[in-house]
């Protein structure tokens, strides 16, 4: 279960992330400024070990075999953990992260992921999915004519991994962002979904490969295990020239 807690660790580790970034920024600063003051190339000194100087000052030995095995290290870790970038492909996408496996099952699978996405419950809350099977007649201008065995199951699984669970970060969030009194029948009208996506240019909606905002399969391939990981997000590409 998605904790409030954890959300102020994400926001205490984005901040460690930018001091970070930050230190760096002025470490690499610092180097230049005191290379052009001094008149000497301390990036090359940290490659090779050497630089000009009275030999009373030197060290007995700049150990670059030591930095050349930490060097090669460092290149043969990355590699390591970024094969999957480096050889991915469409067959094969990257997933670094994939995330629990959340609750499944077989009827609502089956039913809801015969005509589109089969949108995991923890995307909405109970009462957005009561109001959805209440109205079966009329879903979304279809009929679902499900009998009244296999939508009591459908409902129940609905119910019991609806958002109000916090079964997975997003779902907290949602449920957090919509009003008491708002019943949303769309999870592209709640208010996480929309702050989320506000960024997202309108030529990759016109994507061919993503053609709605209901596709949410076209960027994050977890859709279908309803994890939506960030690590797990591609926007695919798209024509940036006007039409």
């Amino acid at each position: 279960m998605y904790l409030p807690t954890g959300e102020a660790f994400k926001t205490l580790h984005e901040a460690l992330s930018w001091i970070m970034l930050a230190m760096v920024f002025f470490h690499v600063a610092g180097v230049v400024v005191e290379s052009r003051v001094h008149h000497e190339n301390l990036v090359m000194a940290m490659i090779t070990g050497r630089k000009p100087g009275d030999a009373a000052e030197g060290i007995p030995s700049s150990h670059r075999w030591i930095g050349a095995i930490l060097t090669l290290g460092v290149v043969a870790g990355a590699l390591w953990f970024f094969q999957g970038k480096l050889t991915g492909s469409p067959a094969r996408p990257y997933l670094p992260f994939v995330g629990k496996a959340l609750p499944d099952n077989k009827t609502w699978r089956s039913e809801c992921g015969s005509c589109h996405l089969a949108y995991h419950p923890t995307l909405l809350p109970v009462r957005s999915w009561k109001a959805l099977m209440d109205r079966q007649d009329d879903h979304f201008g279809e009929a679902l004519g499900l009998d009244a065995t296999v939508t009591a199951e459908v409902f129940k699984f609905l119910q019991d991994n609806s958002a109000e669970t916090g079964l997975t970060e997003p779902a907290h969030k949602i449920n957090r962002f919509i009003p008491k009194d708002a019943t949303p029948l769309r999870i592209i009208e709640t208010g996480y979904w929309i702050e989320k996506h506000r960024g997202v240019a309108e030529g990759v909606w016109r994507n061919p490969k993503v053609g709605s905002k209901a596709n949410c399969g076209a960027c994050h391939l977890d859709a279908g295990r309803g994890t939506f990981e960030d690590a797990a997000m591609r926007l695919p590409k798209w024509n940036r020239r006007p039409d």
